[in-house]
């Protein structure tokens, strides 16, 4: 049954006593609706955060792996932070990436950011043959001739393995 003062009147009630009653009863609503209110905007603000840490986490997601992929440290996080490509990214229960070849396809494909685009291509080539000495080379002897002590030490310092150094 609801509080009313007619019901509190046929409880016989004092008229003062009603009064004070419905006066605190009235005071605890007023606290309960500020306090509601409260709770509302506390409650708002852990979904802001929430929503911020979030892309927080899917930008260091991006940005690690990216680098993974033969992005420089700072290209992938030039990429992570200043584009959408982070809020592209999807996550399994477990917070791995499940898309994260269609969102480093889309980081390709985009016109700003093309040109962090690692070339990794396929080589199937020999190994570069060195180079054939084609001269007479430098000798301990003809190192030692030189009269210029700047020139000679010059000399020494580019052929170390010939005073075994």
């Amino acid at each position: 049954m609801p509080l009313t003062k007619e019901y509190l009147v046929s409880l016989n009630i004092e008229e003062d006593k009603i009064t004070a009653i419905l006066d605190e009863l009235q005071n605890e609503v007023e606290k309960t609706a500020e306090l509601s209110q409260k709770l509302a905007i506390k409650e708002k603000e852990i979904e802001e955060m929430k929503t911020q840490a979030d892309a927080q986490y899917r930008r260091h997601l991006l940005k690690e792996n990216l680098r993974k992929s033969g992005y420089s440290d700072s290209a992938s996080r030039l990429i992570a932070n200043k584009s959408d490509f982070a809020n592209r990214l999807m996550t399994d229960s477990d917070g791995k990436p499940t898309n994260i070849n269609d969102v480093i396809s889309a980081i390709q494909a985009d016109a700003d950011f093309g040109c962090f685009t690692p070339k990794i291509e396929n080589l199937s080539h020999s190994p570069a043959t060195p180079p054939t000495n084609t001269g007479e080379g430098w000798t301990k002897e003809k190192i030692m001739s030189v009269k210029n002590t700047a020139e000679r030490q010059a000399l020494i310092a580019e052929n170390p393995r010939i005073f075994g150094i």
